[in-house]
């Protein structure tokens, strides 16, 4: 038995609440055919960048239901509605049927309306709009007629069956030319564009903010695009977002951009989140001044007219900005060199901060944190002395591959030891400003073979434990997982089993790693207390010459201490610890065990078995004030106590 005392009257600093943001990406089909709710993809009719898709767009296929009618059909350039291209439908000779232009592949419910709007033109006469089942039977149909002009055709579309392949269509008949461009369907029921499930799941966790729109998709995400009526907004090909692991692009991703500055702000605030921007130096510093101006600017601004224009009066007040994205990587594209980015970097962070001096603003250095563990952190160095006198935070990143006995390895307690040395940097060379670490991304076990499983679970929540002492220290700030979601029917890469929640098309789930997230996150508190054990802490597995706990706790309390919250990491795979805790300056109450655990640290949740893994919840019995609980191997615990 290890007994375990729990000084609520010590409190050892104050931990963050920032240190549990999320993130939002446009990669990995996160968010287009992720988290926003647009049904259709490339919706814009853009051609391939690879070109092999000139006839008809990817996504889509064209079919005629009468042999004897002759058709033609070509990615069209000369006039689109907008983007690169448009899809054309010409009949050149009409023997009875229809010529139909559909997607498949669609999920809709019994009774629910879809939405939508498409950019026609053309010489047919009439057009057919049609949502039909997987066996070809028509479930509603719109009707509407082609003029030669572009002409915005918005319809609703009723579902009368659950059908998860449906087929969205739009039919021609008769000789003529039809042109299709920016077409959108959404379910009635979502949340300005954003799908439902994914509002809850992310509203779930709690995040204090959430940071967007990158990542590496920064570079070739112009905010501008992305304001406005959704039919104006041109499509962005994300396909040039390389895996770097593997130097291949993600196939086929298409950005439409309806997700954008003002989506992002709604999703924000429809689950209590702080918005954080993420601006694009290669666009160039108006875009970024204009951006601020956008967001924050009143309505007799340039941009806070636009704003206004667009549907909110208000100014959103955006806090916080980060310059750029991983400047060390993907050089061929950034619009500058990591030697002029400390530069860049402080003429930013000037400039933001005269535009409007209540932002914070957040500056990356470099990507791999991992170096500063045995090295010291030059680059990022020449950033902060380039840009100290404005800029509040430094952003790092670390990801790191495992092998199946990765929770064995201790990673993130080597972590600690990086924020320790970075601070130490910033704190020598900026000392009349206190720069604070942000870790703006950071995820355990991106490997695609193990991750997504138990033993991600257990790292993430080793690293919470650290970022919450760091935090305490005066280390760090802010902090965000990434990444939240992938559509697994679109992507494949190694990326997959990284992301905590997996979507297809009609539904989501979440791995072990989500549910440690919103049980760190829901019962956070912002006092570190100190704690006394009656032994010396026990060391894990040694790996690489480094020791970590075997069992790991850190306990917190609410401001009062009425509420008490002990966070316990078990990290052996071979020992189950006996625990016996009590609270010196209180007494214990009811006393609620929220825990992950599987026998198998491989243990991961799937679409047929969503509930493999999940957060289980009981009271715990206490004797006299003495709280008994044994933490198993392998597993994630954290007790909320009333105090008395």
């Amino acid at each position: 038995m290890i007994k375990i005392k729990v000084n609520t009257n010590k409190v050892l600093g104050k931990i963050s609440p920032m240190v549990y943001g999320q993130m939002v990406e446009h990669a990995y089909w996160s968010v287009h055919m992720g988290l926003c709710a647009q049904m259709l993809d490339n919706g814009g009719f853009e051609i391939d960048r690879d070109g092999t898709h000139r006839r008809v767009a990817q996504g889509w296929k064209v079919i005629k239901t009468n042999n004897a009618t002759e058709f033609r059909a070509r990615l069209d350039e000369d006039d689109p509605y907008n983007g690169g291209a448009c899809q054309k439908i010409a009949i050149d000779r009409y023997a009875g049927g229809v010529v139909r232009l559909q997607q498949n592949s669609l999920s809709v419910l019994a009774g629910k309306r879809y939405r939508g709007f498409v950019m026609l033109k053309g010489d047919y006469g009439k057009a057919s709009i049609r949502l039909f089942t997987t066996t070809q039977r028509c479930m509603d149909v719109y009707t509407c007629t082609l003029t030669p002009q572009w002409t915005k055709v918005e319809f609703s579309l009723l579902s009368d069956t659950d059908d998860f392949t449906a087929i969205f269509a739009i039919e021609f008949a008769g000789e003529g030319a039809a042109y299709i461009d920016q077409a959108f369907l959404y379910p009635e029921e979502c949340y300005g564009g954003t799908r439902l499930d994914m509002v809850k799941l992310y509203a779930d966790l709690k995040p204090p903010f959430v940071r967007w729109p990158g990542g590496s998709y920064l570079v070739w995400h112009h905010w501008k695009e992305g304001i406005g009526p959704l039919e104006d907004r041109p499509y962005n090909d994300g396909r040039i977002l390389r895996d770097h692991n593997f130097g291949v692009y993600h196939d086929g991703e298409w950005d439409s951009n309806a997700f954008g500055t003002d989506e992002f702000i709604a999703f924000c605030r429809s689950i209590g989140s702080e918005p954080m921007i993420n601006v694009n130096i290669k666009d160039g510093l108006q875009n970024t001044l204009d951006w601020i101006e956008y967001c924050n600017g009143s309505a007799d601004t340039v941009w806070g007219a636009k704003r206004a224009g667009n549907g909110h009066p208000e100014p959103y007040n955006v806090k916080y900005w980060v310059i750029d994205n991983e400047p060390l990587v993907m050089l061929g594209e950034k619009g500058f060199c990591p030697e002029t980015f400390p530069i860049d970097s402080a003429v930013w962070a000037r400039a933001m901060k005269e535009k409007d001096p209540s932002i914070t603003v957040m500056c990356m250095g470099d990507h791999d944190l991992y170096n500063y563990i045995y090295e010291e952190p030059v680059f990022s160095e020449a950033v902060v002395r380039a840009a100290k006198e404005n800029i509040d935070h430094l952003c790092v990143h670390i990801y790191y591959d495992q092998s199946v006995t990765g929770p064995l390895e201790g990673m993130p307690y080597q972590m600690g030891s990086a924020f320790a040395r970075l601070k130490a940097m910033m704190d020598r060379v900026s000392p009349e400003r206190s720069v604070k670490v942000f870790l703006s991304e950071w995820n355990p076990e991106s490997n695609t073979n193990v991750g997504g499983n138990m033993g991600q679970a257990l790292e993430a929540a080793q690293m919470f434990h650290v970022m919450e002492r760091a935090s305490a220290q005066g280390i760090m700030e802010f902090a965000t997982p990434c990444q939240l979601c992938v559509n697994v029917d679109k992507y494949r890469g190694f990326w997959l089993r990284a992301a905590m929640v997996q979507i297809n098309n009609h539904s989501a789930w979440t791995n072990p790693m989500y549910h440690v997230n919103r049980m760190y996150s829901r019962l956070r508190q912002p006092n570190l207390l100190d704690l006394e054990w009656d032994q010396p802490l026990r060391s894990s597995n040694v790996f690489d010459g480094y020791e970590f706990p075997a069992l790991d706790v850190i306990a917190t309390a609410a401001e009062d201490k009425k509420t008490v919250v002990l966070k316990i990491c078990n990290n052996s795979d071979t020992e189950d610890f006996a625990l016996e805790f009590t609270l010196a300056g209180g007494t214990a109450g009811k006393t609620t065990l929220h825990e992950v655990y599987a026998p198998d640290i491989l243990a991961m949740n799937s679409q047929f078995t969503p509930d493999t893994v999940q957060e289980q919840i009981s009271e715990l019995p206490h004797q006299e004030g003495h709280i008994l609980y044994t933490s198993k191997r392998g597993s994630v615990a954290l007790l909320e106590i009333a105090a008395e």
